[in-house]
């Protein structure tokens, strides 16, 4: 493996995480199929690392966000290496398996629900990271992603909804205060037997309106079939 292939494996978690990617799009991403096995080891690493080594005074919300989203995505790959150390730690301590978990070849990943939240915001903030750049490649990227009602949106369709926003402001936020939570809202309260979560992202605008959204609902069948967050995209609009 080259140098930056290597960087680019050894740094998959962090990267996924700012990214957006789930594991399966950060592989293809940076052409890391070949190297898949090392960035799942780098990330079981990372996941023990969090777990073991961070003193619980020091164990802030990020970081235990991180913890949660590193163990769930090494197990939607491949569980053993994490069960199997945890068994190690914790011999006395039975395995828990959800009941919805039944049928499925990998965890129910909607039964980790701290995990699983960041992963739907992770994709949902990869919508504003998209529209941001302005570029087609990455218009056409959103415009393939399921919606809310099955129909079929066009490059066009995501350009013309945006254009607007464009209008009245020179840059589209993707920093650390735009990904705040304060401006994601995601409604699990229906449960997981729910078929949909209304999930809504705001945009974090320069000028500090915050009147642009970009709307949509978490499929959870699907998710739990995927083993990754799916989330059908809906409205791109101002309030």
């Amino acid at each position: 493996m080259g140098g930056e292939r290597e960087r680019e494996a050894q740094g998959g978690g962090p990267r996924a995480l700012e990214t957006g990617f789930d594991f399966r799009q950060y592989i293809e991403h940076h052409g890391l199929k070949r190297s898949e096995g090392t960035v799942l080891r780098y990330l079981s690493e990372a996941y023990k690392a969090l777990a073991q080594t961070v003193p619980e005074d020091h164990r802030t919300e990020a970081v235990r966000d991180l913890e949660e989203w590193l163990g769930e995505t090494v197990r939607q790959v491949d569980s053993s290496p994490i069960d199997e150390w945890e068994k190690l730690r914790n011999p006395e301590e039975e395995p828990t398996v959800s009941d919805d978990s039944a049928g499925l070849d990998r965890p129910d990943v909607t039964h980790n629900a701290r995990a699983f939240r960041i992963m739907v915001r992770n994709e949902v903030f990869r919508w504003v990271q998209l529209l941001s750049r302005r570029r087609l490649d990455d218009h056409e990227a959103l415009a393939e992603v399921p919606t809310v009602d099955d129909t079929r949106r066009t490059v066009d369709d995501v350009t013309a909804a945006i254009a607007p926003y464009w209008e009245e402001h020179s840059m589209l936020p993707t920093d650390s205060y735009a990904r705040g939570g304060a401006f994601f809202v995601l409604d699990d309260s229906s449960g997981i037997g729910t078929a949909r979560w209304p999930v809504v992202q705001t945009i974090a605008d320069p000028e500090g309106h915050h009147e642009w959204v970009i709307e949509g609902q978490v499929d959870v069948e699907a998710s739990r079939e995927a083993g990754r967050a799916v989330v059908r995209l809906g409205a791109i609009r101002r309030l």
